[in-house]
């Protein structure tokens, strides 16, 4: 009888111990993800900014070359006006090829 008291001890301890290990690791992985959380959301709210005020510089800065189709800032681009359009270039040569294909228009 006392052998099947000390192995019930044995087992209740074991069980006892085993639970604590596992909440002392969930409390502190729980402790990590928060803290992580807190750092990931502001981070996230900090981007999240940047990037709406990115897109809303971008709307108004950048403009696409007609000959290559590439997007380019609008300070740094080459600049036709043609009918009170303008044509946005990135490069010298697509601006002249621009012109060149064009150029039908300010013959006839």
């Amino acid at each position: 009888m006392d052998i099947l008291v000390n192995i019930l001890h044995l087992v209740f301890l074991y069980l006892l111990f085993r639970s604590m290990i596992l909440i002392f690791q969930k409390g502190i992985s729980s402790e990590f993800k928060k803290e992580n959380m807190k750092v990931d959301d502001n981070a996230n709210l900090e981007n999240s900014e940047m990037a709406d005020e990115t897109i809303k510089q971008d709307e108004h800065l950048m403009v696409e070359d007609q000959i290559c189709n590439n997007f380019i800032d609008r300070r740094k681009a080459y600049i036709i006006v043609r009918n009170g359009k303008e044509h946005y270039f990135c490069s010298w040569q697509c601006r002249q090829k621009f012109i060149l294909q064009n150029s039908h228009h300010v013959i006839s």
